[in-house]
């Protein structure tokens, strides 16, 4: 189990994007959507007893919703819950330069537990003192470094900590232009500072997503749009439209779908790729 104890952050909400607070007039985060909130919101008015007289239990519909959960990571290219990573970076002279730039794989980042220069047999080489990591930028995975020593002074025992790295760190500069794997970082990313929560424009995609799924496969077992049975001169006919009963609600769910990934792209800066020169 990972440690999600906040070593640095920079202390602002990652929804709404370094909110500071808010009003509280309604929820802006919950916890991960129920099958009875998925039933509630999504699929009212769906006979969900199938042909064969079963019908979706709680817990099949909790495995749609982590289906749908993990779909939507994978479409948004962000982290929904919080998750622990450790992430190695290049030393780059000219990211160097800008205050050690970093872009990590995950984001929005919640937290950095620690930044060291490790070596390739995983030896910690230096610890970077994690005063001087900047979070900022954090939500959008920005990660500098600002090697200030102002918080070092009036008898920290730590000075001297603070005043041998930007030695070793100008020495850096001088002595190498580019080394493949040299900065180590460990840090959290997610969608929300609380654990268990997940903002609510989230859950609604998670219920989308799953509820499409739900309902495109209630359509498949409608069988038959008409049937007759006669016998003795006597027949009956019943007619259904079938799976096109449920086109029409599909076709909504998937344009709001689609409508709202690229919104929750867009805020976390994942609908266009971004990379250094």
């Amino acid at each position: 189990m990972a440690d999600f104890t906040d070593n640095k952050s920079y202390g602002t909400a990652v929804y709404p994007i370094h909110a500071n607070d808010t009003s509280g007039i309604f929820k802006r985060c919950e916890p991960l959507l129920t099958p009875e909130k998925l039933k509630s919101r999504y699929l009212k008015g769906i006979n969900l007893v199938y042909n064969d007289g079963s019908t979706l239990t709680s817990e099949e519909m909790k495995d749609r919703i982590n289906l749908a959960a993990n779909d939507l990571e994978a479409l948004i290219g962000v982290t929904i819950t919080r998750e622990s990573f450790k992430q190695k970076f290049p030393y780059d002279r000219n990211l160097y330069r800008h205050y050690i730039h970093m872009k990590t794989e995950h984001k929005p980042v919640v937290s950095v537990e620690s930044m060291i220069i490790s070596s390739a047999n995983g030896d910690n080489i230096f610890e970077i003192p994690i005063e001087w990591v900047e979070l900022a930028r954090a939500q959008f995975g920005q990660i500098n470094t600002i090697p200030l020593l102002a918080s070092y002074i009036g008898g920290s025992n730590r000075a001297a900590t603070g005043e041998a790295g930007i030695a070793l760190l100008s020495i850096l500069e001088n002595r190498f232009y580019f080394v493949p794997c040299f900065w180590e970082i460990e840090y959290t990313s997610g969608l929300t500072t609380k654990s268990g929560q997940v903002p609510v424009i989230v859950n609604n995609l998670i219920g989308l997503i799953a509820a499409i799924d739900i309902i495109s496969e209630k359509a498949a077992d409608e069988a038959y749009t008409s049937q007759s049975i006669s016998q003795d001169n006597i027949s009956q006919t019943t007619s259904s439209p079938g799976a096109a009963k449920y086109a029409a609600r599909i076709e909504q769910l998937e344009a709001k779908k689609d409508k709202m990934i690229e919104k929750v792209k867009g805020i976390f800066s994942n609908k266009y790729f971004i990379g250094n020169i």
